[in-house]
């Protein structure tokens, strides 16, 4: 069950994968922004709050401390059990049978 929640994740995490490190960048820098005076920010709930910074920073963390590494791990998982899958079926690296 864990395993095919990761490969949904995967698909979707390859899918979306610049937009989701992009938003956490945006808001991580407008969080910050948001501590200037000069800048003026709206308020924003979450967005521009005084410490949501510390949420984006947190978020970011957990995106490339933790989510992309074991989605990076389990997409080897699944090219290598792919692979082999086709080595077992007697069939060359792109899935096509061997020239005869």
């Amino acid at each position: 069950m864990v395993n095919t929640l990761l490969d949904r994740m995967i698909a979707f995490g390859e899918r979306h994968e610049r937009l989701i490190a992009g938003i956490g960048w945006a808001w991580l820098g407008i969080a910050s922004l948001s501590w200037i005076p000069q800048v003026p920010i709206p308020e924003v709930p979450y967005i521009t709050d005084r410490n949501s910074w510390v949420l984006a920073g947190a978020w970011n963390f957990g995106w490339w401390g933790f989510v992309h590494p074991a989605l990076g791990k389990r997409r080897k998982q699944l090219e290598a059990e792919a692979e082999q899958e086709r080595e077992e079926d007697g069939r060359g690296a792109d899935g096509n049978d061997p020239p005869a």
